[in-house]
């Protein structure tokens, strides 16, 4: 771990990229994804045969949500932040098969295609945060293992049931604890939270699929509105908040855990969800007028979406408050907090920032 502190302090030393370069990428990157991924497929032959053959669809995806996650590198200057996604690509993708081989040649076919498709005086700026990876690759390889165990044995059990797919009995079993001294907001971040977390974990470590990681995800959402419905709801509150996604993030858990929270303590909410454009965020926030808008983002990749949205929020309704959350959000927040009012760590933060944003007592 002191490695990867290390390689975060020395990535402050990076160069600024400049504007130019940063314009020259964004325009490139469908061309370069497309580079990256025809080099994979005509060394399917004769590179990490078996995974690529595989895991091919995956690595698209993979090197895509990279390129993506590059941009916003490079927009924000976040340098720490891509030794963070680069240490989960790696553990991800070692767990699957992958040797030191392909790390290498990844890295270098983005290097590559970046020299090949932008003028040098922009490429050269643009390659100096891959080649930082590549110098440091054997430190990435030698990560340490994580750990996805529960903490105790309700969290073990709770888990157990959810990657058995076992919807009603996962849901008594959370509903059987509310009989004794645990509130729900307690039980949903103790609980459920950290279990999907945990399910996280497990999918990177390649023990469970795909499949079995929705199938957990949807549990634990209707588990969170049992929860939510068993929750009194609160006197009125003279607020009202829109609750959304920033376009192009499909991860609205989150984002659905704080509208119902906020719908307890009394808020009017208004839930747009996931994956919706930002003229339709704008739209919805015109037609509704919310006291604040609380936007979330999971991936890195959606950063420059996050500040596009927020932005147009800014010039549309000044007076509306605007409250960042989810992982991304919260690993930039030095880069994207000027953007907003509040960042919020958990959803059980949301209310009192809210409140305390419009100057009244939570």
């Amino acid at each position: 771990m002191q490695k990867f502190e290390k390689m975060k302090i020395d990535s402050e030393k990076l160069l600024p990229i400049s504007e130019g370069a940063i314009v020259s990428f964004r325009h490139s990157l469908p061309r370069l994804v497309f580079l990256v991924n025809e080099k994979f497929v005509v060394e399917n032959k004769f590179c990490c045969e078996k995974p690529l053959q595989t895991h091919l669809d995956l690595l698209r995806d993979l090197h895509k949500n990279f390129g993506d996650t590059l941009l916003a590198v490079y927009q924000f200057q976040i340098y720490d932040v891509l030794v963070e996604e680069f240490a989960w690509l790696v553990s991800t993708l070692h767990h699957r098969g992958f040797e030191r081989e392909y790390f290498e040649k990844m890295l270098n076919a983005w290097i590559m295609a970046i020299h090949g498709t932008i003028e040098p005086s922009f490429s050269h700026q643009l390659v100096q945060p891959l080649s930082s990876l590549e110098q440091n690759l054997q430190a990435f390889l030698e990560h340490p293992e994580i750990s996805a165990e529960p903490q105790n044995q309700t969290q073990k059990e709770f888990l157990n049931l959810l990657l058995q797919k076992r919807r009603r009995d996962a849901t008594e079993f959370i509903i059987s604890l509310l009989q004794g001294d645990i509130r729900p907001d307690d039980l949903c971040n103790t609980l459920v939270v950290a279990a999907l977390k945990q399910i996280g974990l497990l999918w990177q470590k390649n023990e469970i699929s795909v499949a079995d990681e929705h199938a957990a995800a949807e549990i634990c959402r209707y588990i969170i509105f049992r929860l939510c419905d068993s929750i009194p709801r609160k006197d009125a509150l003279a607020y009202k908040a829109l609750v959304t996604c920033v376009p192009g993030e499909e991860h609205e858990l989150g984002a659905e855990i704080v509208a119902s929270h906020l719908e307890n303590e009394g808020w009017t909410v208004y839930f747009v969800g996931h994956s919706a454009p930002e003229k339709d965020n704008i739209a919805a926030i015109v037609k509704d007028k919310p006291d604040i808008v609380f936007l979330t983002a999971a991936l890195v990749s959606n950063l420059p979406q996050t500040v596009e949205l927020s932005e147009e929020i800014r010039r549309t309704a000044p007076n509306v408050k605007i409250i960042l959350g989810g992982h991304a959000a919260v690993i930039a927040r030095c880069a994207v907090g000027k953007f907003a009012d509040a960042i919020i760590q958990n959803y059980g933060e949301a209310h009192s920032t809210a409140l305390r944003l419009l100057g009244k007592d939570a």
